[in-house]
């Protein structure tokens, strides 16, 4: 995978992975089509972390996919903090 697709991937994942199916450039993996489909809707960074680390890439991007998807899962949601200071 190259540089410029791992950012891409990183910033705008499922946008990536849907430009590279209809191209038919999505990079050689041993995942069924069924996990791809639903890791994309649902984990596309876990998905590509995994895809990294098979193609034997740098580990580094490996760690940011991760490290990203678990911040996407654990969110900071949509509370809103009040302060009551009159």
């Amino acid at each position: 995978m190259s540089t410029l697709f791992m950012v891409f991937a990183l910033l705008f994942p499922r946008i990536t992975l849907l430009v590279t199916w209809l191209f038919g450039t999505m990079p050689v993996n041993d995942t069924p089509f069924w996990a791809d489909a639903l890791a994309t809707l649902f984990a596309p960074r876990f998905l590509l972390a995994y895809w990294a680390y098979g193609l034997h890439e740098h580990i580094v991007w490996v760690a940011l996919f991760v490290i990203v998807g678990i911040i996407e899962l654990l969110g900071s949601g949509n509370r809103v903090s009040r302060s009551d200071s009159k």
